[in-house]
């Protein structure tokens, strides 16, 4: 990454770039646990152009797939069959955590530096450990962390976020959720605004959704 670059884009991998097969269909299993033959969702491609369009640098991939050789030749197979190696190109950009927490902390650490944006198709997940791990860096760094989660578009993805957001509010951590208003929300810390958590329900993968997703990033 150069030193002028100021925003950065993380992407989520399975329902997110690639489809998610559920386990219990025995049709799905052998595909599911080995990666293999997996489709890519739909606009993809046309959205990470969007985000690139906008000057934010595509980063890589996170992901909550163990980090162990069988893994990793089956995500750099799928990026080569989707044809997602113009954004991929190096090994490096490829960051499999193992838990959703490896995932958050990842991309965290980023942003102490830059404005970060990441898409994930599971808020109710890695909502919670985005923000235990901006509550975490902040109280080290002292920074001034921006970031915010596109969730990715489907069927179930308002009322996850809403979950998400709905523990928060119940929760005896201190954080505000300054901002809730339609598809968008804020959460800072109350006590110092060390960072800037904004969560944006993203429309279906185009290339005018991505170029919107990365002018927010760009505005955190």
């Amino acid at each position: 990454m150069s030193e002028a670059t100021k925003s950065q884009f993380w992407s989520d991998f399975d329902g997110t770039a690639v489809e998610d097969l559920n386990n219990k269909n025995p049709l799905h299993w052998r595909r599911n646990v080995l990666k293999t033959r997996l489709k890519g969702l739909a606009g993809y491609v046309e959205f990470l152009q969007g985000i690139q369009h906008q000057g934010v640098e595509v980063a890589g991939i996170v992901s909550r797939r163990p980090d162990i050789a069988i893994r990793r030749n089956a995500t750099a197979r799928s990026i080569a069959e989707l044809g997602l190696g113009d954004f991929f190109r190096h090994p490096e950009q490829i960051v499999l955590t193992g838990s959703e927490q490896g995932k958050a902390d990842h991309v965290v650490k980023q942003s102490r530096d830059v404005n970060i944006g990441i898409i994930d198709d599971k808020p109710h997940r890695i909502g919670p450990a985005l923000l235990g791990a901006l509550l975490r860096e902040s109280d080290k760094s002292n920074g001034n962390h921006k970031l915010s989660l596109g969730v990715v578009n489907h069927e179930h993805s308002w009322e996850q976020t809403v979950s998400f957001l709905n523990d928060v509010d119940e929760s005896s951590l201190e954080v505000s959720i300054s901002e809730k208003l339609g598809s968008y929300a804020t959460l800072t810390s109350q006590s110092d605004f060390r960072f800037r958590f904004t969560i944006v329900q993203l429309d279906p993968y185009s290339l005018e959704s991505g170029k919107s997703f990365a002018e927010h990033i760009n505005n955190l």
